[in-house]
């Protein structure tokens, strides 16, 4: 049987089950720990009382050290290595209390089926059933117990039966993280991983003003292109293109907004913010730049006459989901959106373009020459700078 993870850590993830584990480590053993302590304390005067303090001080202790473990060392084979300890402590408990302590035995092996939770399964069913044996031995072979056979059939059926319910909670658990696993991939196929990792946070999609690096992307010819080209052709086309883009601007932590025809645009620093916003976005399209010039190549050997231009404009926009209760979007509003459009048209073939405010954040980084445009939507003449082409080696 592989070494699956536990239910706990297919609910929380792996890291949130790392910080979770002592908590639920301590809910798990602390039954398990008063319960022998109460039958311990229960127990006849057979017991001296040196023997009670001592059962009772390393049951407490194997539990401390059990939460421990799972905090400090929160490997795999030392968890298993500490729960086993704790389970091996019980039939420890029983052979020194007596049949008295039969009832409690019975009760925490039912308890510890809940391991299940905490631990993964091979783990679980080490613990469980090392549990059992002992149980069984000490049951077996120390006078005194009435009816051992039923002692130990009750023990193993409370232990089974709770055995196999967590068993299936857990297989259940895993095929539903396994459906919302497939159903979040399906839907970063649709939506900005960004995007779709803050629909659980509402917050985070409310409307709300952030400074932001808009790039926009389009291919230049591609209307006369489209009009005289066969379909598959320009499908083939825009899917090559697409795939440029959108790997790399993935890759580089962009939020991707819309795919309109041969345009493709995003932003860095929303839904997180960055303060390095206008420099990854200027990143972005310097990786971008010899990627498309080799498909504008390949494309000019199939005949196509295609280019790019690339816009970027640095500043505050209106960041929410917008639409109706039928549909919703998550998109960036205002000024800077449409100057970093502009930008985007106002390119020539293989142009990077940027405003103003992102060139003074990149300047000392990026060689660029001054062009004042004046642009839709505009009433004074914009200062863009276009990014002078990498050196040649």
């Amino acid at each position: 049987m592989g070494d699956e993870p536990s239910a706990l850590e297919v609910l929380l993830g792996a890291e949130e089950y790392r910080t979770q584990l002592p908590r639920f480590a301590l809910l798990w053993s602390a039954p398990i720990a008063i319960g022998v302590t109460i039958s311990v304390l229960a127990a006849g005067d057979h017991i001296s009382s040196i023997t009670r303090v001592v059962l009772i001080g390393t049951v407490l202790a194997t539990g401390f050290l059990f939460v421990a473990v799972t905090h400090f060392l929160p490997r795999t084979d030392w968890i298993i290595a500490a729960a086993l300890t704790g389970a091996l402590l019980v039939p420890v408990c029983l052979a020194v209390v007596g049949p008295e302590f039969a009832i409690g035995a019975t009760a925490i092996s039912a308890v510890s089926a809940m391991g299940f939770v905490v631990l993964s399964r091979r783990g679980a069913f080490v613990v469980v059933g090392a549990m059992l044996v002992g149980l069984t031995v000490v049951v077996s072979t120390i006078a005194g117990y009435p009816r051992p056979i039923t002692q130990v059939a009750a023990a193993a059926t409370f232990s089974a039966a709770s055995s196999i319910v967590m068993h299936n909670v857990i297989a259940e658990v895993q095929r539903l993280a396994r459906e919302l696993a497939a159903a979040n991939a399906r839907l970063g196929q649709y939506v900005a991983p960004q995007v779709a990792a803050a629909v659980g946070r509402a917050s985070d999609l409310e409307p709300h003003r952030r400074l932001i690096a808009v790039w926009f992307c389009d291919l230049r010819g591609f209307t006369r292109f489209s009009a005289g080209a066969e379909p598959e052709d320009v499908v083939h086309v825009l899917g090559e293109y697409y795939a440029a883009v959108g790997d790399r601007a993935t890759a580089a932590g962009a939020t991707i907004g819309t795919f309109a025809g041969d345009g493709i645009h995003g932003y860095f620093g929303d839904p997180a913010p960055r303060t390095d916003a206008d420099a990854a976005a200027l990143d972005l399209a310097l990786d971008l730049r010899p990627a498309l010039d080799a498909l504008c190549a390949r494309w000019a050997d199939r005949g196509f006459a295609l280019g790019y231009g690339i816009g970027i404009a640095y500043g505050y926009a209106t960041l929410g989901t917008v639409g109706y209760e039928g549909r919703r979007d998550y998109t960036a509003l205002g000024s800077v959106v449409n100057l970093a459009a502009r930008l985007c048209g106002e390119a020539a073939s293989g142009e990077i373009i940027l405003d103003a405010r992102a060139h003074d954040g990149v300047k000392e980084r990026v060689g660029a020459r001054r062009r004042d445009v004046e642009l839709k939507g505009f009433t004074d003449v914009v200062r863009a700078y276009v990014v002078e082409p990498a050196p040649r080696a």
